[in-house]
């Protein structure tokens, strides 16, 4: 392996596995602790502040098994507060033995108690598990770290695998501790799969399967983020290749709540593991922030820019909202001023229409007045028309009057001496009905004069074929019809 490939890099492998350890603990076997993908942990019972861990390597040849040697051996000779402590490493057939520390539980076991119990893990303690899980990944990347005797070991180590089973704490949770890195993982693995947990892998890791410093930063951020949330992120669910990813994406810290936390995420979680900070780079800012009387800070000014520039996206949010409401009031305004237009139009075609009205009504009066006047004249008339029908009918019975004989008008002025005096003249004449003076008399009951002139006109016919005692009958003068029957008899 090369450093420059930022894996690890180590001297020449030995032949055989080394046994550092002065006492046989393959003797002391107990109960197993722990199982995962690359071997099994068991307690000692001997000491129950110390496991064993049993990593079958059987199948694997070569260089890989070289390289595997190489850092199982390496391992004993680490030495950090925050790096589990490896006391010894012996190879039995084909299985490897490395005897450990033992500590209580892993940082998962936490996570699940707090989620049992529905409560968040407090800020301080997320932040104490942030700087000790650090300060244990700076020591692992340091190329030029110091080993348990204080010599030199120019070694650059990356976990590939870091998540919270494979971070170990004691009881009171006080101490965090980095366990299972190394172990060349791609070669215990079949070759077909990623090292890591895929949830907690970078998406360098995930697409191309590049480990690096960087993509163990990237885990550290995961983790930081499920603590911090209570849930486990899916950033790239369903991610298949690159293009898949937009080249500006960021992650949704939305749920991040904690200026702090924020800012270490927002660097941790960056697409591009160049702009990740290294382990001794993030360590340095979060103390610069928790200590502000040391320096001013790169990480504070950092975190008031993201600040700045959330305010500046709502600021710009804002203004398009306020564009947007002005251009809704500036069309309201235009909309108003149609309004106020038609307002003032339907005004003035109401005024007009009102004085249409009054002036239809002074019509209306008018017109009443007119008929009221129309009425009168029309009764005057039908009154002056009535008198002059009267008089047209007196005119009309005069004009009749005066063309009957002076006999018949004897008879019809009921004048029966002047009668006498025109009945040789007049007797048997007939006016334009071809009416007799005994006929008239008949018709008006004139029975005086019946003796003076039956004799002479009796029996004589009108224009119709009727009679004297016709006429008598039909007008009903009784006493008429009986004198002319017996005048007839007689």
């Amino acid at each position: 392996m090369s450093s420059s490939n930022l894996e690890v890099a180590f001297a020449a492998p030995s032949n055989n596995l080394e046994d550092t350890s002065d006492d046989n603990f393959l003797n002391h076997f107990g109960y197993c602790i722990g199982q995962g993908a690359y071997g099994t942990v068991y307690s000692l019972t001997n000491n129950s502040d110390e496991a064993v861990k049993e990593m079958r390597i059987d199948g694997i040849s070569g260089d890989a098994l070289a390289s595997f040697e190489t850092e199982v051996n390496i391992m004993p000779r680490l030495s950090h507060a925050n790096i589990l402590k490896y006391k010894a490493v012996r190879q039995e057939g084909d299985f490897v033995y490395i005897h450990m520390k033992r500590y209580a539980k892993s940082l998962d076991d936490t996570i699940k108690s707090y989620k049992r119990k529905k409560k968040e893990i407090p800020r301080d303690k997320i932040i104490e598990i942030l700087m000790q899980v650090t300060t244990g990944l700076m020591y692992l990347h340091n190329p030029n770290k110091c080993d348990i005797d204080g010599n030199m070991l120019s070694v650059i180590i990356i976990h590939r695998d870091l998540k919270p089973a494979n971070i170990l704490t004691n009881t009171d949770e006080t101490q965090f501790v980095i366990a299972d890195f190394g172990f060349c993982r791609e070669t215990l693995n079949d070759g077909s799969s990623t090292a890591g947990s895929p949830m907690y892998c970078a998406p360098e890791v995930l697409l191309k399967k590049r480990y690096s410093t960087a993509s163990d930063m990237w885990s550290l951020g995961v983790i930081i983020y499920e603590l911090a949330s209570g849930t486990r992120p899916s950033f790239f669910s369903g991610i298949k290749s690159e293009k898949d990813i937009p080249k500006t994406w960021k992650p949704d810290l939305s749920a991040i709540n904690d200026g702090l936390i924020k800012s270490v995420l927002e660097m941790l979680l960056s697409l591009d593991p160049a702009d990740r900070p290294s382990a001794d780079h993030l360590l340095k800012e979060i103390n610069e922030y928790l200590n502000p009387e040391l320096s001013k800070g790169s990480f504070r000014f950092r975190e008031l820019e993201s600040k700045c520039e959330a305010l500046e996206k709502v600021h710009e949010q804002c203004s398009i909202e306020v564009d947007l409401l002005r251009n809704v009031c500036d069309a309201k305004e235009t909309e108003l001023v149609s309004y106020k237009e038609r307002v003032a139009n339907l005004e003035s075609h109401s005024l007009g229409l009102k004085q249409q009205i009054v002036s239809l009504k002074e019509t209306v009066s008018g017109l009443e007045k007119t008929i009221r006047d129309s009425q009168l004249s029309i009764e005057r008339l039908t009154d002056e028309n009535c008198e002059l029908r009267k008089k047209l009918s007196c005119m009309e019975s005069l004009q009749r009057f005066a063309m009957l004989t002076r006999l018949m008008r004897t008879v019809l002025s009921n004048n029966i001496k002047l009668a006498q005096t025109f009945i040789d003249e007049d007797a048997r004449k007939k006016d334009d009905n071809s009416f007799t003076a005994l006929m008239h008399a008949a018709r008006h009951g004139r029975t005086a004069f019946l003796p003076l002139l039956v004799d002479r006109e009796q029996g004589i016919q009108d224009k119709y074929g009727w009679t004297a005692l016709m006429h008598a009958a039909y007008n009903g003068h009784a006493d008429v019809v009986k004198d002319l029957l017996v005048t007839r008899v007689r």
